[in-house]
């Protein structure tokens, strides 16, 4: 079986496994590859091709299925995550991807643990509407340094973090 057809298999229609994890799977003793020597279809060439073996693909997809396989896949994918992902994530797509994560895995969401980890990050619109501060004033803190707002865009659209602001009125 090729690469694209074993990515199929070892996933769902939906959601394939994608060629890099075959690779990695590979490099990892978990199945065996060989080189075959084919001609292409479109102009008769000897091409060599990776095929993995059939067994060794069935014993990975049933191992695959075993609920400690799912969270090693499931930590893999998130180190990858964190690697590509942006650091200005939005905390609704932060939540909902450790919510599907935390599904996926099979395990169960604790929603006060989830709360407490994410910080919720507001545009100055936002802050003016949720605190009743003036959007002047806000602009006036971040100039001065009184209140921390991450950089948005190119157009200076700033993010202000929810805990940071509630500090900011306290002092205020």
């Amino acid at each position: 079986m090729n690469k694209q057809k074993a990515g199929t298999f070892l996933g769902t229609k939906k959601k394939p496994v994608s060629a890099r994890t075959v690779e990695r799977f590979a490099a990892q003793g978990k199945m065996r590859k060989r080189t075959v020597r084919t001609k292409s279809k479109s102009d008769g060439r000897a091409r060599l091709t990776v095929d993995y073996n059939d067994d060794d693909l069935r014993a990975l997809k049933t191992e695959l299925a075993q609920p400690k396989a799912q969270a090693q896949v499931m930590r893999e994918e998130t180190t990858a995550l964190a690697r590509i992902a942006p650091r200005g994530l939005a905390p609704a797509q932060a939540s909902e991807m450790i919510e599907q994560m935390a599904v996926r895995i099979g395990t169960e969401f604790v929603a006060a643990t989830h709360a407490a980890a994410v910080v919720r990050l507001l545009t100055i619109e936002q802050a003016e509407t949720e605190y009743n501060i003036s959007r002047h004033q806000l602009k006036r803190a971040i100039r001065a340094g009184q209140l921390r707002a991450l950089p948005l865009g190119k157009h200076g659209a700033r993010l202000i973090k929810s805990d940071e602001l509630e500090t900011f009125i306290k002092s205020l």
